[in-house]
């Protein structure tokens, strides 16, 4: 992205970047069991991404977008 690497911006985009790749779910729900007393409860986890590929133009002719700057 020809940022340079000790720069601010460099360390906020990994730091985002670490962060959006971190997030996870998580689904809790009970249900009673016949028979027993109490409930059992279940716990599942599922991660937001499980890789992530982020990709660039390195040409300076590309096309904007309307809008753009």
């Amino acid at each position: 992205m020809d940022l340079p690497l000790q720069t601010g911006n460099y360390r906020a985009i990994v730091a985002s970047i670490q962060r959006i790749f971190g997030c996870k779910f998580t689904f809790e729900w009970s249900e009673v069991v016949p028979g027993k007393k109490g409930k059992r409860k279940h716990i599942k986890q599922a991660l937001l991404f499980d890789d992530l590929s982020l990709w660039f133009h390195e040409k300076n002719d590309q096309i904007l977008l309307e809008g753009g700057g």
